[in-house]
């Protein structure tokens, strides 16, 4: 825990969560409670995934991802 990650964890029913991280003065635990709805995730067959600062964002803002696709960006040839 104390290399700087966040442990998120998501109960059975989606509608709790809880972030555990440290800090220089010691652990934070962050938790978030739905009143309605669910948090936008899919189930990992081993029940653990990893996540981005952004898709942990956007799990907690409620968007979700449906597809995803980076595109190939092209810029000038340096000839």
């Amino acid at each position: 825990p104390q290399s700087g990650q966040y442990f998120v964890f998501i109960n059975a029913r989606k509608t709790q969560m809880k972030v555990l991280y440290f800090e220089s003065s010691g652990y934070c635990v962050w938790a978030k409670r739905l009143e309605q709805g669910q948090f936008p995730v899919k189930p990992h067959p081993s029940g653990i995934q990893s996540l981005t600062g952004c898709t942990l964002q956007m799990i907690v803002d409620g968007i979700t991802v449906l597809r995803h696709k980076q595109a190939k960006r092209y810029g000038q040839s340096s000839a």
